[in-house]
């Protein structure tokens, strides 16, 4: 009999790419962006519009992971695809921003919705409690995890679909919502929106990050790419047409908290405590599912060189590299401000997937109508993906600034590290 351990399937890929998206920007965003763009329709249709950008970007990354079938997501297919440099760039503002980040984003939230303001509990002590929690279920044996995993997001996902029903059950909850905006429509401001909007549907790609640890990856990881994002897309389209239509614009309009003031408004203290319940159990399984994939882009780059070796995972679990990620996401939260890393997210890791996904040129030639087809898609999101960044960054300057340091700094990084670029030549 095999002891080959059984990789995961096509539901454990699909579940971990809605469980990275589905965790804290669907419950923050909806109030700053009703603020800025003055209308709930606005906002609905950003979500909108950002689900497109997503299902196009899983489609793009679908295709890389056809040639390239090892795990380390942006780090492997823009260091094979382009130059080792970029690949170094790209694995770097993976573990730092892509992953750390938003662990430290999501279990900030998941604070803040649990009250710990309530229970006199010090700012960042819950979060990183949670944060160790996750963790432990990764770091230390790999499928026990998943398992929980997958669990925690079918639970997910029928919790929200019970508030979704609970929020539109009675259509005279709908109220000035529907009133013409007085604001004037701003492509600029949508941008900023999508940019914040695009954190949220950042996740999209989480599968690649286990591509070597997946059963039938050339098949399984393209699939779950686009099942999962095509879920959460659903979802966040629901939900946020939930938060900004069903109470009065102005209970949740520039609020962060905005589901939960939603809930306020729709049922009263009762059903609040029954969406912050949910919330919270979305916020953990996001929190899981990127201590899940986060530590194989730190796995792959020790394997090639570039990071010492000592983060090269057990065969259980890459517990050292889970714990880097660990001690980056406490530094986060014990250093930042939940707002403040919002933008940022979104620009730096738009502008990690443009990079990542323009590759696809080089792997595919356009050469017909059916090559032009199958990368109409990728097109798509390049173009889409470039213009929301440029207006984002004319809104947001210091933001794109910082977000243009974040990358310059990690290639400076390459450049100073001798043995860093020694190691492109083992791959």
């Amino acid at each position: 009999m095999s002891n080959k351990v059984k990789g995961f399937g096509l539901p454990t890929l699909t579940f971990l790419v809605v469980a990275n998206m589905l965790g804290a920007g669907v419950f923050t965003t909806s109030g700053f962006a009703l603020q800025d763009l003055g209308s709930p329709l606005r906002v609905v249709l950003a979500w909108c519009l950002g689900g497109v950008i997503a299902l196009c970007g899983a489609w793009s990354y679908g295709l890389l992971a056809r040639q390239v079938r090892e795990s380390g997501g942006e780090y492997i297919f823009l260091r094979r695809n382009l130059h080792p440099a970029a690949g170094f760039v790209g694995g770097l503002l993976s573990i730092v921003v892509g992953f750390s980040g938003a662990t430290a984003y999501a279990a900030m939230t998941l604070e803040v919705y649990a009250g710990a303001n309530v229970l006199e509990l010090h700012a960042g002590v819950l979060a990183s409690v949670v944060v160790v929690i996750g963790w432990g279920l990764h770091a230390l044996h790999m499928h026990t995890g998943s398992t929980l995993q997958n669990g925690l997001v079918i639970l997910k996902l029928s919790a929200l679909v019970v508030f979704v029903f609970m929020a539109f059950g009675d259509v005279s909850v709908v109220s000035e919502a529907l009133v013409t905006p007085e604001t004037p429509f701003s492509w600029i401001v949508l941008a900023t929106s999508l940019m914040w909007i695009s954190f949220s549907y950042s996740g999209f790609n989480a599968a690649v990050y286990v591509a070597e640890e997946a059963e039938h990856p050339e098949r399984n990881i393209p699939r779950a790419l686009l099942l999962g994002t095509l879920i959460t897309t659903v979802f966040y389209i629901v939900l946020n047409a939930a938060f900004v239509y069903a109470p009065p614009v102005s209970a949740v309009k520039g609020y962060p908290d905005v589901a939960l003031r939603a809930a306020l408004a729709i049922g009263g203290e009762h059903f609040a405590a029954v969406l912050r319940a949910i919330i919270v159990v979305a916020l953990f399984t996001s929190i899981s599912s990127l201590f899940m994939a986060g530590p194989r882009v730190c796995v792959k780059m020790a394997e090639d060189g570039v990071l010492p070796k000592l983060f090269c995972a057990t065969k259980r679990a890459p517990l050292k590299a889970a714990t880097l990620q660990l001690l980056l996401v406490l530094a986060l939260i014990w250093l930042t401000q939940l707002r403040d890393l919002l933008s940022y997210l979104g620009m730096t890791l738009s502008l990690s997937t443009l990079l990542t996904v323009s590759t696809l040129f080089k792997l595919y030639k356009i050469r017909d109508r059916i090559s032009l087809l199958r990368l109409l898609p990728t097109i798509l999101f390049i173009c889409l993906t470039a213009v929301f960044l440029v207006l984002a960054a004319l809104n947001k300057p210091y933001d794109a600034a910082v977000s243009l340091g974040t990358l310059a700094f990690c290639l400076v990084l390459y450049f100073l590290l001798p043995g860093v670029r020694r190691a492109k030549n083992r791959t």
